[in-house]
């Protein structure tokens, strides 16, 4: 605790507020369910035979993001928790998942 995990780290998912407006760029850890990558690989599965809630939290943070990215509407959407470079165009959206280091200007908006 408090090297590689934290008490109590989850997201309080019943705190959020959906926004009023439209958000035009929408910054995540995570990604929305619909996002690169899709699904659990090795890795992933490894780490669920060590934490029994492990993979019902990912799927429940992925549908929160879900949840978040369509009550915002955003223009693009930066993510990066996956360590990958990924930019993917859903319904108007440019989603960009950024790897380790990987850094990309925004100079305007829309």
């Amino acid at each position: 605790e408090g090297i590689d995990y934290w008490k109590n780290e989850s997201v309080p998912y019943n705190k959020y507020v959906k926004p009023k407006n439209m958000i035009a760029v929408l910054i995540t850890h995570s990604a929305p369910d619909f996002c690169s990558p899709v699904g659990f690989n090795d890795f992933c599965e490894y780490w669920f035979r060590h934490d029994s809630t492990l993979k019902k939290e990912l799927v429940r943070e992925r549908q929160f993001l879900t949840q978040v990215f369509e009550d915002c509407n955003p223009a693009l959407l930066y993510y990066g928790h996956f360590h990958q470079s990924i930019i993917e165009y859903v319904n108007g959206c440019v989603c960009t998942c950024l790897n380790e280091v990987e850094v990309k200007e925004i100079t305007r908006l829309l």
